[in-house]
This record gives C-alpha cells, sequence and structure tokens, in this order.
C-alpha cells in the first residue's frame, strides 16, 4: 500500500495529538471504496487483525500513529545513546527530572507537573492509549525508576530516598525477591540499608500496595510495551514502529473469530481448538499466491456469500432452496459442496489430485473447503501441495 509510508512519514514529524475523528473518517472512507459503497458485509477491524486472526493485515492508522509516538518515546529513554538534537530541546522543557521517566509516571496529572509542552503530552498520551490498547493498567509498572519521579508522594521521595537510589534500588523491581516484595531484613541484607530506614520502608510499602493493590505482594509483571521500550538488544530505531504495530495487533481481541469457526465446526460436525483455527486462517492467506483464491478463501471462512438460505432470512419471498437442485435448502456448505450437482465436479478433483499427489484422498470438506490438511490420514511430505491444490478447487 503505496500510502501507508507517507502517512508514517507526517505521523513521526507532527507529533500532535491526532483526534479520533480524523482516524474515524479516514476509515469510513477506506470501508467505502472497499466494499464500493455497500453495506460491508466484515467488520474494517476485522479486515485489519492479522491473518492468524482471520484478517487481512489492512493497515490500522490510528494503531500506527500511536506506534510512530512510541519512536519518540524510545528515543526519551535512549537519549544518551544518540544524538538527537531535538531530544535537548525536549529536555528543556521539563521542570526537573529527565525525558527517560514520562513513560513511568501514572497519569497525566503527574505529567503536567513537570511540563505543559504539547508535543510531550500528545506522546504520553499515545502511550497511554497503547496500553489502554492492550487492555493494561500503567499505574505502577515494573521498571518505575524512584529519582525525580513526580508520582511518588513528597513525603517519601526525600533524601533517604535517594539514598536507597545511590545504594542500588533504582527501580520498583529491585524491591523484590522471587517475584515477592522484599521485606526489609531482605533488602538491609542485599543493600546494605541502616535499620533507621526502616520507616521509609514502610512507606514505600505502603505506597506500592496503593498502586497494586489487587496483586501486592507479588511482582508486577513487566508489560510487552515495557519490553520493547527497554530491550537491550535495540540500538536503533529501524523498525521498531512496524514491532510495536504487531506486538498491539497480535494482543488486541479477535472480534468474531470465534463466531465463524463455531459456525464451521457446527458443519463439519468436528472441532477446532485455537492454535489449528488460528492455523488455518493464516495459511488461507499465505499458502495461496493467487490474489482471487485468497479473497475466495477469505469470503468462505468468514461466511460472507449470499446464500439462498441467507437472502430468505433477509426476504421472507426469497426461496431458501438451492437454485441448482431446487430441493434442499442452501446454505453454506450446502451451496459450497453438498448439492448434488456439485459431486460430478468434486469426484473428478479428488481423482485428479489423488494422482498427482500419490496419495488415496477422502472426500472430506474438512480437506477440500477448509485446506485442513491434518484431516488426511497418513503425513505426507506433499501435505502443503495439498493444501493449496484443495483452496484452488
Amino acid at each position: 500500500m503505496s500510502i501507508l509510508p507517507k502517512f508514517i512519514y507526517l505521523f513521526q514529524c507532527i507529533p500532535l495529538k491526532v483526534p479520533m475523528t480524523f482516524f474515524k473518517d479516514l476509515d469510513k472512507a477506506i470501508s467505502l471504496f472497499l466494499w464500493r459503497k455497500k453495506v460491508p458485509r466484515v467488520k474494517l477491524l476485522t479486515l485489519q487483525a492479522p491473518y492468524a486472526k482471520g484478517g487481512l493485515n489492512l493497515p490500522n492508522f490510528r494503531v500506527y500513529y500511536l506506534a510512530s509516538q512510541f519512536r519518540t518515546l524510545w528515543m526519551w529513554t535512549h537519549s544518551n545513546d544518540n544524538n538527537v538534537r531535538w531530544v535537548s530541546i525536549e529536555q528543556q522543557e521539563l521542570k526537573f527530572g529527565s525525558l527517560a521517566i514520562i513513560p513511568f509516571l501514572s497519569s497525566k496529572k503527574q505529567l503536567s507537573t513537570i511540563t505543559s509542552n504539547p508535543l510531550i503530552l500528545a506522546t504520553y498520551n499515545a502511550w497511554f492509549q497503547l496500553h489502554a490498547f492492550l487492555n493494561l493498567n500503567i499505574q505502577l509498572l515494573v521498571n518505575t525508576p524512584f529519582k525525580d519521579n513526580p508520582s511518588i508522594p513528597q513525603p517519601i521521595a526525600d533524601g533517604i530516598l535517594q539514598t536507597w537510589v545511590r545504594k542500588g534500588i533504582r527501580l520498583v523491581r529491585d524491591l523484590y525477591t522471587n517475584n515477592v516484595f522484599a521485606s526489609f531484613d531482605q533488602l538491609s541484607e542485599f543493600y546494605d540499608l541502616h535499620r533507621h530506614s526502616f520507616f521509609k520502608y514502610l512507606q514505600i510499602r505502603h505506597w506500592i500496595k496503593s498502586q497494586s493493590l489487587e496483586i501486592f505482594p507479588d511482582k508486577p509483571e513487566e508489560t510487552l510495551l515495557e519490553s520493547c521500550l527497554l530491550d537491550p538488544k535495540r540500538i536503533t530505531t529501524k523498525g521498531l514502529i512496524s514491532c510495536v504495530y504487531r506486538m498491539v495487533l497480535d494482543s488486541s481481541p479477535t472480534y468474531n473469530k470465534y463466531s465463524t469457526k463455531s459456525k464451521w465446526e457446527s458443519d463439519l460436525n468436528c472441532k477446532y481448538d485455537d492454535k489449528n483455527w488460528s492455523g488455518l486462517l493464516n495459511s488461507s492467506q499465505t499458502i495461496l499466491i493467487s490474489t482471487k483464491h485468497r479473497q475466495i478463501q477469505f469470503n468462505i471462512f468468514h461466511r460472507t456469500y449470499y446464500t439462498p438460505y441467507r437472502l430468505n432470512k433477509m426476504n421472507a419471498n426469497i426461496t431458501n432452496r438451492c437454485h441448482r437442485c431446487k430441493t434442499s435448502v442452501g446454505d453454506l456448505l450446502h451451496m459450497l459442496w453438498n448439492c448434488v450437482h456439485l459431486q460430478i465436479y468434486w469426484n473428478n478433483v479428488i481423482l485428479i489430485t489423488s494422482t498427482v499427489c500419490g496419495l488415496p484422498l477422502d472426500p472430506d470438506p474438512r480437506i477440500w473447503i477448509l485446506g485442513d490438511y491434518s484431516a488426511l490420514l497418513t503425513p505426507h511430505p506433499t501435505a502443503v501441495l495439498m493444501e493449496g491444490i484443495a483452496m484452488q478447487t
């Protein structure tokens, strides 16, 4: 898609908050184009999902915008490792602290205490929305630093806490031992804390408990976005936007995958676990070369075809009988497989494919309609070839 890089370029160069109305209007225009101004048969969110979730990998411009802002966050966090001039300029917009602290602030209210710069506020808002996409709470992140953190109440963030920082307790994660909040004796032994610091320990423990009440004393898990932001293996922003984009979509809800899955299970009298079903959805779009065949297979999996049975549900004046045999109800499986007028066609396809592959193949709609080669009783090296042939018939 040639237009996508142009949008990403703008998202990176203009780090301002883009209103939701912009993305809604853009999605509406795309949907009208795809469906030729007709009523959509598949939600745009489904089309934007990865192949394994039943989508077509159509770009989600809002997620790309948020991922573009994540790039700015990464540069803030690793500003000591690059020579980008604008990082030092934005650093001067803070009343105190470092730009690297911003991703670990618990709220916009806390951020407003150190800056009013709209560019910084927009970037933090994107970070907040990315976590909302993943249904994650950022009230307390495990990598939250103690130094110059406005989220920490002032009575706690005194000289004693800064002494702890100098002794090695720099992040929230440093207060945990074996994924459980450490006792004062454990911290004293490991970090050589003075006994006079016990009251400070009680203060910090109370604050962390108030921020992670549901899981305390267990250690908060590192979020996917935290891991990506602090990944020591990443030394450049190359590929960062795509990485975050895939991460968000892979972790987002599956919209109608399970509804279509249950209907196919009912029609074929079988059960698919999530892994096998995702594999079928993915292979239907990756193993085929022809765009036309990919589209056909997508329509089959999502049951978008207007069969006589479906048309009858919309208008009782339309018969629900198959227009070929005139006797049976024309539901999707009948129109693709069960109709007597299709038996000669399918018998010839199965015979020719069996001869080419050297396999005795069963007339199983799981193989020939969904391309499920796992239904073959005997493993064979030509299974992948079989899948491609089955889905192109």
